[in-house]
């Protein structure tokens, strides 16, 4: 046999040691999840930059030897992966003692008008009296009462109840008069439990009309169809459509309903925090049902789908 015959021969052992090893790959690949691969320290930047290094070797005999090597190594990275798995996934749905810091969430500050189709409808109410109200429920919770603060524009309490830990903040304006809050400025309520760390992003919020006309039609945002219209009809679910249908039951989407009736809600999920927040109107009803969807998720996002 002339070298030829032996070059070609030594290509097709390694044609089809790389058939084996991409089949390998593709298995390793779905059976991790992509939050299980990320858990592991930095196994999956790892992962992400030698199939990167795949994506630019040359088609043809020219790139076999690299092929090789870089699957190589791509499977070695998976199937390490595969060994730590179950201890990671544990680790990941594990549920936190303890709520952040709504103060340290992001949270926008209250706006400084109410939107106008609500404003003309709701009666001047004094919000330093539904803060206290708040704080009143807080108290009154079939749980412990962990900590609580209050100022001239704010009450914080932290508290547990079966659901899990919670941390409620409603806040006002910054200028205070004769003991309360200046009625021109706003209030807002945010209410904020730990979840697990291994929890995806969600984000659910009003659906406007330019939601409805332009940024839907053109693919702008992706908005998860939950399948409940009374639902779906008030609401943009932002995030991937298990994800969604896992975390936003039915027993959050008549919680955020609820909250709904009296100004339109935000909730964000993500890693190790899920929190609502909204403006102009703080009822002990509102915080209720804020409690319930987010017992619920914080439930659900210790289930490994």
């Amino acid at each position: 046999m002339g070298t030829g015959g032996v070059y070609r021969d030594q290509a097709e052992i390694t044609r089809q040691r790389i058939r084996e090893l991409e089949r390998l790959v593709d298995r390793g690949r779905e059976q991790l999840d992509d939050s299980v691969l990320a858990g592991i320290r930095g196994t999956g930047a790892q992962v992400a930059e030698v199939e990167a290094e795949l994506a630019r070797v040359p088609e043809g005999e020219e790139g076999l030897v690299l092929r090789l090597e870089l699957l190589d190594q791509l499977n070695e990275l998976l199937q390490r992966a595969l060994r730590l798995a179950p201890m990671v996934a544990e680790t990941l749905a594990r549920l936190p003692d303890g709520a952040p810091d709504p103060e340290r969430l992001g949270v926008p500050s209250p706006g400084i008008e109410p939107s106008w189709n609500r404003y003309y409808e709701r009666e001047s109410v004094n919000t330093w009296e539904r803060m206290q109200e708040v704080a009143d429920w807080v108290q009154a919770l079939p749980g412990t009462l962990r900590d609580m603060s209050s100022s001239a524009n704010k009450i914080k309490a932290a508290f547990r109840t079966e659901a899990g830990p919670f941390i409620v903040l409603a806040r006002g304006g910054d200028e205070v008069l004769d003991g309360g809050l200046d009625l021109s400025s706003s209030s807002q309520i945010v209410v904020a439990t730990g979840i697990s760390r291994g929890a995806p992003r969600l984000r659910v919020y009003a659906e406007e009309l330019r939601h409805t006309l332009l940024l839907k039609p053109l693919n702008l945002i992706m908005d998860q169809d939950l399948g409940n219209p009374s639902f779906d009809g008030q609401f943009i679910v932002e995030g991937e459509q298990e994800a969604a249908r896992r975390l936003i039951t039915r027993e959050v989407q008549q919680a955020l309903l609820l909250i709904a009736r009296q100004d339109m809600p935000v909730l964000e999920v993500k890693p190790e925090a899920a929190y609502l927040y909204w403006d102009y109107d703080l009822t002990v009803a509102g915080v209720g049902a804020a409690v319930e969807a987010l017992g619920a998720i914080r439930h659900a996002s210790a289930v490994r789908g």
